[in-house]
This record gives structure tokens, C-alpha cells and sequence, in this order.
């Protein structure tokens, strides 16, 4: 997925494109998760094969084959579930670099909304306060 970089606006990042963003990590996510569970299926199929043919096979010669492809199973699986939590782990690097730029995005728009407060009650002019006041004291008794 690569690094991503969000159009600024006035109020942070563009709501869209994290959206977006969002969406294609669930979706890799999800087909991590789902290529997961189908390893994991695989190789408890192939791990009973194994035990049913050694059960065939009790004191034949066959055993030691069964054994090591039994051992070559269990390491490519081993490394198709490495493999897989490499890519966890590169999604969720990217899911937490980009929940960051988000924060920062929000604390932003939470200075900017800080200093419009500060313009519209600056100055002394109390003519607004009052109005905010009761504003707000009607809002609460609705």
C-alpha cells in the first residue's frame, strides 16, 4: 500500500481519501485473515492424511517417508503463516502511521476551531458573550 499522503483542508485531512484508506486496509486485511484461516485448514487436512496413513502404515517402511514429508508440510506451513504475519504486521505499521497523521489532523482542526472561538469572543465585546450565553441556556432548557 505504500505511503499515503492526505490532501490538507480546513478542518484536517480530506475525509474521503481517509475513508478510502480505510476501506483498502480492511480489504487487505481481510484477505490476510481469510489466506490465514485457509493455511491453517490445509494444514490440519494434510496433518490428519498423515495420521491416518501412519495409522495404515503402523511399522512399514513407509513411515520415515511419511515422517519427513510430514516435517516438509509442517515447515511450508511455518512459512506461509511467517510470511502472512510479515504482511500483518506491514498493515497494521500503515494502519498506525496513518490513525497518527489522522490525531494530528484533529488536533488541527481543534487549535483552528480554538482560535475562531478566540476571534468570535476576543475584544472585549461582551454584546456576543451575552448572546452565546443565552443561546447556550435555551439550547439546555429544550
Amino acid at each position: 500500500m505504500g505511503d499515503v499522503i492526505f490532501s490538507d483542508r480546513k478542518n484536517g485531512y480530506d475525509k474521503t481519501q481517509v475513508d478510502e484508506y480505510i476501506k483498502k486496509i480492511a480489504v487487505a486485511y481481510q484477505e490476510l485473515y481469510e489466506e490465514h484461516v485457509a493455511t491453517k485448514e490445509k494444514y490440519d487436512s494434510l496433518l490428519e492424511d498423515y495420521k491416518k496413513l501412519e495409522e495404515q502404515n503402523q511399522g512399514a517402511n513407509d513411515s520415515e517417508l511419511i515422517s519427513k514429508t510430514l516435517i516438509e508440510t509442517e515447515k511450508l506451513a511455518e512459512d506461509i503463516i511467517a510470511n502472512a504475519r510479515r504482511e500483518e504486521a506491514k498493515i497494521m505499521d500503515l494502519t498506525a502511521k496513518n490513525l497518527e497523521n489522522a490525531y494530528f489532523a484533529l488536533e488541527r482542526a481543534m487549535d483552528e476551531v480554538g482560535l475562531e472561538a478566540q476571534k468570535f469572543f476576543g475584544g472585549g465585546d461582551e454584546t456576543k458573550k451575552d448572546n452565546f450565553e443565552i443561546s447556550k441556556n435555551q439550547d439546555r432548557k429544550e
